[in-house]
């Protein structure tokens, strides 16, 4: 998948890729490797993406994801592996627009809070406000999250 590089980080994030390139080969060698870098990143796949970005540069501003190869700074951490977006995360677990939409993701995690706080609301009950807040107060417990790397 072709991806510009202006698509896949923000301004910021192409600083610092930017920086980080430039720590590891140093002055000199920069303008010559940082346009291979950009190039390899727009032109390459997802595990192209990932050799570049995580295992030789190791970046925390940024992922790839594990179903289209997209780089992003925005999306969804799923049980050790990341998606661009929810239509790439429902892949990843197999389901489909109505239980991705009921939050079944959540499900266990929101489940196991209400029980543990004495709250006597139904999870079907819920609004995605709500969701959100119970989330924010337990995400370190949870196996897949909404977050942004920067």
């Amino acid at each position: 998948m072709k991806q510009k590089l202006s698509e896949m980080l923000s301004e910021s994030g192409i600083e610092k890729l930017k920086a980080v390139v430039k720590e590891k080969v140093g002055d000199k060698a920069f303008d010559f490797i940082y346009p291979a870098v950009v190039k390899a990143l727009e032109e390459g796949d997802g595990e192209v993406r990932t050799q570049i970005l995580i295992d030789w540069l190791d970046v925390e501003f940024c992922r790839v994801c594990s179903v289209c190869g997209k780089v992003f700074q925005e999306g969804w951490y799923n049980m050790g592996e990341y998606a661009c977006s929810d239509e790439c995360v429902m892949k990843q677990d197999g389901i489909s627009k109505e239980e991705f939409d009921k939050f079944q993701i959540y499900k266990g995690t929101i489940e196991n809070y209400l029980a543990d706080t004495e709250d006597s609301r139904n999870i079907d009950d819920l609004t995605k406000e709500e969701i959100d807040e119970i989330m924010d107060n337990v995400l370190d417990e949870c196996d897949a999250y909404y977050t942004s790397w920067e």
